[in-house]
């Protein structure tokens, strides 16, 4: 792993565990569910759009989140999120490859009144942010 991967991972960390350190799932919505993806990926010009699904299971005062390619069964990228006691309306996750574990990221999901999401995230080894809008499919 480069210098570049080591500090970018340090910093999502290190934002995971201040965040981590406030949170408190009193009050924060349940997100737990299923939900269908699209967006557009910065760091593949030739093939920015994708669709995907993201599984989201509470865990205590967490959540445990599962990224899958649309048609594929087995997750690409698992994460853990966290709410600020403060802000209810947005969550934050880090997540790793499964098969490729220099992979990693961070993403900050807003939680829209229909209860979709809408997602900013970045992948260690990009330079610009990628976006995102996810719908509760069950």
């Amino acid at each position: 792993m480069n210098t570049i991967h080591k500090i970018t991972l340090a910093a999502a960390l290190g934002m995971i565990g201040l965040l981590a350190c406030t949170a408190s799932i009193a009050g924060a919505p349940d997100i737990s569910g299923t939900y269908k993806c699209s967006g557009v990926d910065s760091g593949s010009p030739s093939n920015p759009n994708f669709n995907e699904s993201i599984v989201i299971k509470k865990n205590g005062d967490v959540f445990n989140i599962q990224a899958i390619h649309s048609g594929d069964l087995v997750p690409y990228d698992l994460g853990t999120a966290v709410f600020n006691k403060d802000v209810n309306n947005a969550f934050a996750y880090v997540y790793w490859g499964v098969k490729d574990n220099s992979t990693f990221g961070i993403e900050l999901m807003t939680i829209k009144p229909d209860g979709s999401f809408d997602g900013v995230y970045l992948d260690s080894s990009e330079t610009k942010p990628s976006t995102e809008t996810c719908t509760k499919s069950s």
